[in-house]
């Protein structure tokens, strides 16, 4: 095996004209598989093996904006490594996808954490856009809005379908109590029912006053009733 002490660069000629490029001058490093890999590790498949050496060292992939040959600025990364940059901090111990801030640091926006059963991908400082396409939740998944980073410590909303297709907000005081479902869309005969989480009542704002008003069954009646 052949190793080298220093960077291994393989680049083209410079076209003489950039702006025509008659000739193809991007060089491209290709690397065949033939293998597949079902152990657990030692990973025959991996036709690109990035090793770090030390806990705290950082194995990447680094995109460049090197238009500027002597200020060559890099702009995106993506690799995995266990310990943070600062030794008294937890272990991030995940993928990670980073590019730059508005001022040039390189910053996590999509991290996977690893040696987990069931993982939590976070994001952060970013936004989720789907142009042209739909975002699916299947049935036995849910939508879920909670506190804290990892969404699993205090009251949270879920919303799901059911098995019978209908559409469930839930709610779940604590990460030890069961969800309980408040608001029910039937898909068979698109009937909305509301349960309160006190009460069997509901609050709607008067179209013409602005004052809410109190809508509640009693004794089989509906009764309507002015709040404050």
């Amino acid at each position: 095996m052949k190793k080298f002490n220093k960077d291994v660069h393989i680049t083209a000629k410079a076209p003489e004209d950039p702006s025509g490029l008659p000739e193809r001058v991007t060089n491209r490093l290709r690397i065949d598989s033939w293998e597949r890999s079902n152990q657990a590790n030692g990973r025959a498949g991996d036709a690109i093996a990035l090793n770090w050496m030390r806990p705290e060292a950082k194995a990447f992939i680094g995109w460049w904006d090197a238009t500027d040959p002597s200020n060559p600025v890099c702009k995106a990364w993506i690799g995995a490594h266990d310990e943070a940059n600062n030794p008294q901090a937890k272990p991030h111990r995940h993928f990670s996808v980073e590019v730059t801030d508005s001022d040039g640091h390189m910053q996590t926006r999509l991290g996977i954490p690893y040696d987990k059963d069931h993982t939590n991908i976070t994001t952060n400082k970013a936004d989720f856009t789907v142009n042209r396409g739909a975002l699916r939740v299947p049935v036995g998944s849910h939508l879920e809005f909670g506190v804290g980073n990892s969404g699993k410590t205090g009251p949270r909303w879920e919303i799901r379908m059911s098995d019978d297709q209908s559409l469930e907000l839930l709610f779940r005081e604590s990460p030890h109590d069961l969800p309980r479902v408040v608001g029910r869309l039937d898909s068979g005969n698109g009937r909305l029912e509301i349960d309160t989480l006190d009460a069997g009542e509901m609050f709607l704002r008067d179209r013409s006053t602005g004052l809410p008003n109190r809508i509640y069954i009693d004794n089989g009646q509906i009764c309507v009733e002015e709040t404050k």
